[in-house]
């Protein structure tokens, strides 16, 4: 809760600030697709103040958090801090956000865009097993789950 309502005073000074062209704020996640924190943090504060604030606040989300990368025999190889399936789910997220904004990622995404991208993180993040949850967000959220999945692999 008291994240939530830094956020919203931070908005609340940029909104009421004097300015011709109010600036957005910017926010950049680096988030796990498995860490309980990261779950909680999308699910009750970043997902409804995004919904509220969506003109006004810029989210950069970065499905990678706390993994380690190295490059071994031609090609990168990942380790998550939750095991195997936080990969898997970083990747899904990565790929999601791929079809939706492009490889510039959220940052610049057009708010209809963010938001399909919002609502399939937001649906993915509270299952159990994403990537069995995976096609089922990707279709409420409107997107092609053939996309993310080719992607993914």
């Amino acid at each position: 809760m008291n994240r939530l309502l830094m956020l919203a005073t931070c908005l609340a000074v940029v909104l009421s600030s004097p300015l011709e062209k109010k600036e957005s704020v910017k926010l950049t996640v680096f988030y796990e697709s498995y860490c309980p924190y990261s779950i909680d943090f999308i699910e009750n504060q970043l997902y409804g103040s995004w919904n509220y604030f969506k003109q006004h606040l810029k989210v950069d989300l970065v499905p990678f958090g706390n993994a380690e990368q190295t490059y071994q025999n031609g090609h990168f190889e990942f380790t998550c801090q939750h095991g195997p399936k936080e990969c898997v789910g970083n990747i899904l997220h990565a790929c999601a956000i791929q079809e939706i904004c492009g490889k510039k990622g959220t940052l610049h995404c057009p708010v209809p865009k963010l938001k399909k991208a919002m609502n399939y993180i937001n649906c993915v993040i509270k299952q159990a097993d994403q990537q069995k949850a995976s096609d089922k967000c990707a279709t409420k959220a409107g997107l092609q789950p053939k996309v993310i999945n080719k992607c993914a692999k």
